[in-house]
């Protein structure tokens, strides 16, 4: 039974997300901070939160909304160890998989709203609504098919180059941002005012690339420049930035995972944008703006865990 959860826990409206949600979950039901969604093989958990730390109050945070599935013993049994789970997030779309305290897994994603807030229901509630119908469907069906070699799935992503340069227009702040064609590629310094041949730069692209279980779409993957050549030590890493996207804080948008880059050695933040969202104004943009923070957070962390840097990008080379 679909109920209705038209409160709004610390002033954040759950209405138009429970609406999108409706047509394709098996029940809803309000719980204290948020409501329940039950789908056929899974439930999602909507929760909103404080944020954390005294620092809320001056940061402008009005609440964390966090979105958790949590996977079945049976659907959970092939990912064991971190080395599965950081292959795993991959596959990301909009979510990203964790162990939990109690060694169940997870997956996640993150909205942090500000006082002010213009965009929650026009681009956070469609994000949201994509990651609790496709987060989990692209991370183990994305699997699923490597494992069982099934076809990938294919398309095409709905953004046109025009749509992509008008998303790039809107992506301020980047050192360096150009669209061409269907995709875009952005730099992100890490090093403000240091020599130009001496700079750390992380790597934002866009690519028009089909996901192996959702389709087509548009693959966001934001390199680092930082190299960890044990792997042992890789996924440790990737698992510590994964724990970090879900904390209470000033922090970008949640809607993807860290993981290996194509290399196996610099870390990448993976996100893919089903062509569901493509109707969404701003999007890309918006996956643009949180790379380049998330970039930045990510630096002083990777910083601080020792991590070295691999070269001025981090990023492969396109063929």
């Amino acid at each position: 039974m679909i109920q209705d959860c038209s409160y709004e826990p610390l002033g954040v409206p759950l209405t138009r997300l429970q609406q999108l949600l409706t047509p394709y979950a098996l029940d809803i039901k309000p719980v204290p901070a948020g409501f329940v969604a039950k789908f056929s093989h899974y439930e999602a958990n909507i929760e909103v939160v404080s944020g954390e730390f005294d620092l809320s109050f001056e940061l402008q945070i009005a609440a964390v909304l966090r979105m958790t599935v949590r996977l079945s013993a049976s659907i959970a049994l092939p990912y064991d160890d971190q080395h599965l789970i950081c292959e795993a997030n991959r596959m990301a779309a909009l979510a990203a998989m964790t162990l939990d305290e109690d060694h169940g897994l997870r997956i996640g994603a993150r909205v942090t709203l500000y006082r002010g807030e213009t965009s929650w229901e026009t681009l956070q509630v469609p994000l949201l609504m994509a990651a609790v119908l496709l987060g989990p469907e692209a991370i183990v069906g994305g699997v699923g098919r490597s494992l069982r070699e099934w076809p990938a799935e294919r398309g095409r992503s709905l953004w046109n180059a025009r749509e992509l340069k008008h998303e790039a227009d809107d992506m301020t702040g980047f050192s360096v941002c150009v669209a061409r064609g269907r995709s875009v590629m952005a730099e992100v310094d890490l090093s403000p005012g240091v020599p130009q041949d001496k700079r750390r730069r992380a790597i934002f692209r866009v690519v028009d690339t089909p996901h192996p279980a959702l389709g087509g779409g548009l693959s966001c993957q934001l390199h680092m420049p930082h190299r960890i050549r044990d792997r042992i030590r890789m996924r440790q890493v990737c698992a510590r930035l994964n724990e970090m996207e879900m904390a209470a804080h000033d922090l970008p948008q949640h809607f993807g995972a860290w993981c290996p880059g194509l290399t196996g050695e610099n870390p990448t933040y993976a996100c893919f944008l089903p062509n569901m969202l493509h109707g969404v104004q701003g999007v890309v943009a918006e996956m643009g703006r949180g790379a380049m923070n998330r970039a930045r957070v990510a630096n002083g962390l990777l910083a601080a865990l020792g991590c070295g840097i691999l070269g001025e990008t981090g990023a492969p080379e396109e063929d």
